[in-house]
């Protein structure tokens, strides 16, 4: 995958003419953490599938015309936990209009709409053996356990019946769990934000 790593007035608009007339791009930033308020910009990614740019705005390169492309409602920006990148792209002073597509919804929102692969659930069930086996080394670890299936099943048998649970989920078990837990109403975001005073 070539892309341009746009530095240059003449690049930002060589970009800007190839990007806004699009009707779909794809969009990303990177960020020195995990907030969107505190964090510092790296860089600002388009990409329509077949043209991909990036623009170092942390070297002091402005987006210039690109930043139109944020604001041009004619196009959808696609990204994953948009939440973030709109975030940070605020807090940076870049506005962005409502057309925002936010593939980590979306993943969500086919969990619910259509069942998962036997692939998807086979490795899910294997990483989840592997995960029950090596938490279960220690005396802590085996004491952990006992406490899980103590305090929230009331019931310290359950910590050996969970495994049996797990193997025999169904796609339609993940699909109906999916259904359930997956709605707007349930939907809580947290911001991290950095004590008070500290960057």
């Amino acid at each position: 995958m070539d892309i341009l790593v746009a530095r240059t007035e003449d690049e930002i608009r060589h970009a800007f003419e190839r990007l806004v007339v699009a009707t779909h791009l794809g969009c990303d930033t990177e960020t020195s953490g995990l907030s969107a308020r505190h964090g510092r910009l790296f860089s600002v990614q388009f990409s329509d599938g077949e043209f991909n740019v990036l623009v170092p705005v942390s070297e002091g390169v402005p987006l210039g015309v690109l930043s139109e492309i944020l604001t041009n409602a004619s196009i959808i920006k696609i990204f994953h936990n948009a939440k973030f990148d709109l975030g940070v792209l605020k807090q940076h002073g870049l506005p962005i209009t409502r057309e925002v597509y936010d593939t980590l919804i979306a993943e969500f929102d086919r969990l619910k709409a259509e069942p998962i692969t036997e692939r998807e659930l086979e490795r899910a069930k294997n990483q989840f053996a592997r995960d029950y086996i090596l938490g279960r080394e220690s005396n802590e670890q085996k004491a952990r356990q006992l406490a899980h299936a103590l305090v929230i099943h009331h019931d310290i048998k359950t910590a050996d019946g969970e495994f049996d649970i797990f193997q025999k989920l169904t796609a339609a078990d993940v699909q109906r769990a999916a259904r359930t837990a997956f709605t707007p109403e349930n939907r809580l975001v947290i911001t991290l934000l950095p004590a008070a005073g500290s960057q």
